[in-house]
């Protein structure tokens, strides 16, 4: 029996023994250290106090302990500079994050703060300054308070939920290429126009589709050179602005055939419209500079005695006006038409045949 007891008593020590190589507990602060991360307990949830492990892709995780996350305590990471991904997201039952808790943390480009957060400390991302992309997916988070992103100064996209009710003035100081993701009409919203900051609306209130594209030429004569219009964009009779309301992409052409204008809505436009315009060949033009002169009559004469095999296709298809094959009778109709004699085909006009 003596036996028994002595080899229980010795069980027990060694899972004291294994138990507390695993565990650093401070009895004045109550700080428990485990796998890197210094946290405390509280009505059986978790707080993260600080990080002393050496991972350079962080998950921040929804379980510690068998206590779940629910704080990221005050400076919790404070300055390290060395933790090159961070993965928020993953901690579903996060609920607070401290002042300053990821100040300085340089490296890590994009950071998502879970749905049950509601709320982020002052300067709890400040100077994070390889952060490219910050996602709010809390609706329960209602301020974004001081120097929260300041000097963030790779930042480019920050989606901010409809819930957030206030933005300090110094939340985004020193972003000077951050666009607000946001909705219509909230704080956010708000913000970013008071700021003179780009914003994308997930809800647009007005649409491209029901704007009118014009373009100052649908057609331009083939010349060998690159071709493009200028555009304008109305709604509802008024002009709208390029780069503030809507952005335009242009696609040149060269060779005769037919590109596109696009306008992307911005801000309060969504959608987008389109406009085409073509380049075309113009009739009699032998050599292809786009004009009709005594030098394509010359050609011509040249393609018909044999002398210039180079320019036959062109001329052939460009030139010979009545169908019946090139021929003098042809040179003779642009040498009138040079001479603005009367002639029964279109020379210098446009066509849409293709060489």
């Amino acid at each position: 029996m003596k036996q028994t007891f002595r080899a229980m008593i010795a069980g027990l020590l060694a899972v004291c023994l294994f138990t507390a190589s695993l565990l650093s507990v401070s009895a004045s602060e109550s700080y428990i250290s485990y796998a890197g991360y210094v946290f405390s307990l509280h009505n059986k949830q978790a707080h993260i106090h600080a990080y002393e492990g050496d991972e350079d892709d962080l998950y921040i995780p929804e379980i510690i302990w068998n206590y779940t996350v629910a704080g990221i305590d005050d400076y919790a990471f404070f300055n390290i500079s060395d933790l090159s991904y961070l993965y928020l997201e993953y901690s579903g039952q996060l609920v607070t994050i401290g002042k300053y808790a990821f100040y300085g943390c340089s490296a890590f480009p994009y950071a998502e703060i879970p749905s049950r957060v509601e709320t982020v400390g002052e300067g709890a991302f400040q100077g994070c300054t390889s952060l490219e992309e910050v996602v709010i997916n809390s609706q329960r988070l209602t301020a974004i308070e001081s120097q929260t992103f300041s000097g963030c100064t790779n930042l480019q996209k920050a989606v901010i939920p409809a819930s957030v009710e206030t933005i300090s003035d110094s939340a985004f100081a020193g972003c000077e290429n951050v666009t607000i993701w946001c909705w219509y009409n909230s704080a956010a919203h708000t913000f970013a126009k008071q700021k003179g900051m780009d914003y994308v609306l997930f809800d647009p209130p007005y649409s491209l589709r029901d704007a009118q594209l014009s373009l100052d030429e649908t057609a331009f004569r083939y010349d060998g050179s690159e071709h493009a219009p200028s555009a304008t964009l109305t709604y509802n009779g008024g002009e709208l602005e390029e780069g503030k309301d809507y952005t335009l992409t242009v696609t040149p052409i060269a060779a005769p055939g037919t590109s596109t204008v696009k306008a992307t809505g911005k801000r309060e436009f969504g959608g987008e419209t389109l406009a085409a315009f073509s380049v075309k060949n113009v009739l009699g033009d032998a050599d292809g500079n786009g004009e009709v002169n005594i030098a394509d009559a010359t050609l011509m004469q040249r393609v018909i005695a044999g002398y210039d095999d180079d320019h036959a296709a062109r001329a052939n298809a460009l030139c010979d006006f009545n169908g019946d094959g090139l021929n003098i009778a042809d040179v003779t109709a642009v040498q009138r038409r040079l001479a603005d004699l009367e002639v029964p085909y279109p020379i210098d006009q446009m066509t849409d045949i293709i060489v």
